[in-house]
């Protein structure tokens, strides 16, 4: 090799390194910028009437594209039937990441049990009327919603959908190895009540920042 192409060669080899560099300044910057952001217990998605409303407001209609930064289990007991329109804090509540020992947060003034396993609270057949739980089973999931700034929001799966998230999930994983390298689809089942399935996925541009935040993402969800 000539010594002009040993030159060049080497000059292509600085110039990829510098933009690499700049690039990675940029996502360490927005990753940044995401964590100073981090609100995410109390900028929720709603899905009632099985459209998606943003927590300003804006309805993104019966699908909506995210970005599933980790998700965590969560229990709540309330003193008298859920009412949407007169929400009220639990007077029991538990968090915890997949695969750990869900039990009463240390916030809780008057905990039903020591540990959840062991509530009967969280039996079927325990709730005021039908068969289900008097303690309330979801999955809390921190999402980004691309195009809609950089700031996580929690997305909520009921009961009735965490068998199809986990599966869903399952398949994210297989085909991406992380949920962070997928923009995926939530829309809604043919159920009655809102129940979110994912679906799809495409390459995520944005993965690298999105993996510097999502472990701030879930345990801002773990200390509500």
């Amino acid at each position: 090799m000539s010594k002009a192409a040993v030159t060049e060669s080497t000059d292509l080899a600085e110039i990829e390194a510098q933009e690499l560099a700049t690039i990675e300044a940029e996502m360490d910057a927005a990753a940044q910028k995401m964590k100073d952001n981090l609100v995410v217990s109390s900028n929720r998605i709603s899905n009632r009437g099985k459209q998606f409303t943003l927590p300003d407001g804006t309805q993104m209609g019966p699908t909506l594209e995210v970005v599933v930064l980790g998700y965590i289990n969560a229990n709540a007991m309330f003193s008298s039937t859920y009412d949407p329109n007169a929400p009220e804090a639990p007077i029991c509540f538990a968090y915890a990441e997949p695969g750990d020992e869900l039990k009463p947060s240390t916030k809780v003034e008057k905990p039903e049990a020591p540990i959840c396993s062991d509530c009967p609270n969280d039996e079927f057949g325990s709730a005021q009327t039908g068969k289900g739980k008097a303690c309330k089973n979801e999955y809390q999931v921190a999402v980004i919603v691309p195009g809609q700034g950089d700031v996580p929001m929690t997305l909520s799966i009921s009961a009735t959908g965490m068998k199809m998230f986990d599966t869903s999930m399952g398949g994210v994983l297989k085909n991406f190895k992380t949920s962070m390298h997928a923009v995926l689809t939530a829309e809604f089942t043919d159920a009655m009540y809102p129940v979110v399935k994912i679906t799809g996925g495409r390459p995520n541009p944005d993965t690298l920042a999105h993996w510097k935040i999502h472990r701030d993402a879930i345990d801002t969800l773990l200390a509500q």
